[in-house]
């Protein structure tokens, strides 16, 4: 099924301001987002990906009729050194639909969405002038993975034992989403940061943060106001970090 059949009916339940365009295949929903002249609050939805990607030039597999991968056309008001913390307030609305619907999720930073320990879902935000486009992949009905990807990725079919509605999970979402980006509009991440700290994973885990060449060991504790994980590093430095790739060190 496509999502023109699929995912249509939830342009009826988007929050006011909110208008859906589908499209059975694109490069990726970031791209077309990007680069198109769309109006805020546009959502732009794939049933398929040609080139989906993830954070660090990592691709995402996009699987026809199975998934959701959507980016929303944002202006934000508030300062650009703010627009990074996006990226978390995205995961908390994704985390907030998603227990909605039942499910238990855990928020690993920056951007990933867990069930059972497994990811469920990605954040990737780029922006481009005055525009931030705010990009979610979201898997759904895919239960078969490849074998790389196994032991670390799920889906809410496989965490439900049954498929689930695309147009139900995306209307979620984005009625989430928008509830989420009018706090952050009106009042930055600081409004938001105590419902990321409800649903991290990281918090009191011994973690190893790389970037670039530089690698970063230590206990975590949490974010700060500005979405900025909080690592007490080996020597009892208080590291604050606003990027990197993030692993458990499982054992400390």
């Amino acid at each position: 099924m496509s999502i023109i059949d699929d995912v249509r009916a939830a342009g009826d339940l988007l929050p006011p301001g909110f208008q859906m365009r589908f499209f059975e295949q694109l490069d990726s929903t970031n791209n077309a987002a990007l680069d198109g002249d769309w109006p805020e609050f546009t959502v732009l939805a794939a049933d398929s990906q040609r080139s989906g990607r993830g954070r660090l030039g990592r691709s995402w597999t996009s699987i026809p009729g199975r998934n959701l991968y959507v980016s929303i056309v944002l202006f934000p008001q508030r300062q650009t050194l703010e627009w990074g913390s996006l990226s978390l307030v995205t995961g908390v609305a994704v985390a907030k639909a998603l227990a909605g619907l039942g499910f238990s999720p855990r928020l690993k930073w920056p951007n990933d969405v867990l069930l059972a320990g497994k990811k469920v879902a990605g954040v990737l935000c780029e922006a481009r002038n005055a525009k931030l486009v705010a990009g979610i992949g979201l898997n759904v009905n895919q239960v078969e993975f490849a074998d790389d990807l196994r032991h670390r990725a799920t889906s809410l079919r496989e965490q439900r034992g049954r498929g689930l509605s695309r147009s139900m999970v995306l209307a979620a979402v984005m009625n989430s989403f928008a509830g989420c980006y009018r706090l952050w509009q009106s009042a930055g991440f600081f409004a938001l940061a105590s419902q990321w700290s409800e649903l991290d994973l990281l918090a009191g885990e011994f973690v190893r943060v790389a970037f670039g060449a530089k690698v970063v060991q230590g206990r975590a504790r949490g974010i700060d106001e500005q979405g900025q994980l909080l690592v007490v590093d080996t020597a009892g430095k208080i590291r604050a970090l606003n990027s990197g790739e993030v692993s458990i060190e499982y054992g400390y």
